[in-house]
């Protein structure tokens, strides 16, 4: 038996087994890296667990609904910008920024985000948030927030889509 793939691309008739169904919900589950799904305008459906300690969340209850905007420290800037590359090119990885937690604990997280379609019809986002703080006794002299070669070329390339005063009202 096969089910229609959640990760579909535009047009796509994507199908995987049940069994490989079972296995993405248990890598879902599972995951050190948090994992949001989002609607077309970045409104939280799902996470998972890594997620809800990642921002201090108690439970889904808690982060379903919201933007997820509402948790970068850049808020909607952040998320327009890898929303529209992700829209443009169908994915884009290595986007780097600040989680901020339900109690103002802040992150350095590195983002990949991937563009889905569910249903066949609705689309909307996936997004792996990797912790990316520097542990005890590593490299305490790396800068924490750099952003990679690609995705200062993605930002780059969609420079002029946020407004001034969206950049200026959301200071990192």
């Amino acid at each position: 038996r096969v089910v229609r793939s959640a990760a579909e691309g535009p047009g796509s008739t994507s199908f995987v087994s049940v069994e490989a169904s079972s296995t993405l919900s248990a890598l879902f589950a599972a995951s050190p890296d948090a994992i949001v799904m989002t609607d077309a305008k970045g409104v939280i459906r799902d996470v998972n667990e890594a997620f809800l300690v990642m921002t201090d969340a108690a439970q889904l209850r808690d982060v379903k609904g919201r933007s997820l905007s509402e948790f970068f420290v850049r808020g909607a800037v952040d998320l327009k910008l890898m929303m529209e590359a992700a829209v443009k090119s169908g994915r884009m990885s290595h986007y780097s920024a600040q989680v901020s937690s339900v109690v103002g604990n802040r992150t350095a997280v590195d983002i990949s985000v991937a563009q889905v379609r569910q249903r066949a019809r609705d689309t909307g986002f996936g997004f792996i948030i990797r912790d990316v703080t520097p542990m005890a006794g590593t490299e305490p002299d790396a800068p924490a927030g750099v952003m990679s070669e690609d995705g200062m070329k993605n930002v780059m390339d969609l420079e002029g889509t946020a407004s001034e005063k969206e950049v200026v009202s959301h200071p990192s």
